[in-house]
């Protein structure tokens, strides 16, 4: 369901996404990965996709993928930035209905959105602590996320392999949980009840990795996600947690 998470992870692991690090010696990677995750919906194909690897800076600015944002105050230990996002891998399109199926009929995609927000990130001892929170402001979900993450990064083999655990938890708002899993009683039929959705936490744990070969990034991330009790009840979902896994190879101009 959260594809923006895995490609972030991707190109996050490119190089140490580190609140004092030096905007201006950081590289500008670009590449290619491809991930594959379990399906959280109902009747919706598991897919095979290919996703961008795109990693730079200019400046104060920063781009990671879909995000980009601008350093608003730094120092060695602490960074604020504010930026905005392209969720794309939220959600469901119809497109990946199964075949004969009839759970989906009436409704429209419910995908991507444009968020804006700010993030945080404090380098905490051995790990880096993350806080961001972001509102859509292109009128689909009309929702907010609020985000906690702890990373951890192990530099092995002379600094050519790098491991990032990482954990985070997530608050998700009514509309936006209500905008991908909730059915109103517009859309309600004899396939799909009526169904609302309040407010939830979601929790996951990853793992990245990036192997330095030369100017070339070799790049995994491994990922589970536990969605919020709630979303299970809604006649579009078929589970309440996923698995994803995504392999991928940068270059480094």
């Amino acid at each position: 369901m959260n594809r923006k998470h895995l490609l972030t992870g991707l190109i996050c692991a490119t190089t140490t996404c580190a609140a004092h690090a030096d905007l201006e010696k950081q590289p500008l990677v670009l590449g290619l990965a491809v991930m594959s995750q379990t399906e959280a919906y109902q009747d919706i194909k598991s897919e095979t996709s290919p996703i961008p690897v795109l990693w730079g800076s200019y400046k104060r600015m920063w781009f990671r993928g879909t995000d980009i944002g601008v350093i608003a105050y730094e120092n060695e230990r602490f960074s604020v930035s504010p930026f905005m996002s392209i969720n794309m891998g939220a959600g469901y399109e119809l497109s990946s209905v199964e075949a004969g199926s009839r759970l989906y009929e009436g409704l429209e995609d419910a995908s991507g959105a444009i968020e804006a927000g700010v993030e945080f990130e404090v380098e905490a001892g051995m790990v880096e602590l993350g806080f961001s929170y972001r509102t859509d402001i292109s009128d689909a979900h009309k929702g907010d996320i609020a985000e906690f993450s702890i990373e951890e990064d192990f530099l092995l083999f002379n600094r050519r392999l790098v491991v990032m655990p990482e954990v985070s938890i997530s608050w998700t708002s009514e509309e936006y949980n209500q905008y991908y899993y909730g059915v109103s009683a517009e859309n309600a039929s004899e396939f799909r009840p009526m169904f609302e959705v309040g407010s939830g936490t979601n929790f996951e744990a990853s793992v990245r990795s990036m192997w330095r070969v030369g100017d070339v990034r070799v790049l995994g991330r491994l990922a589970f996600d536990k969605y919020d009790s709630a979303i299970i009840d809604s006649p579009l979902a078929k589970e309440d947690q996923q698995f994803s896994i995504a392999i991928g190879l940068g270059y480094e101009f």
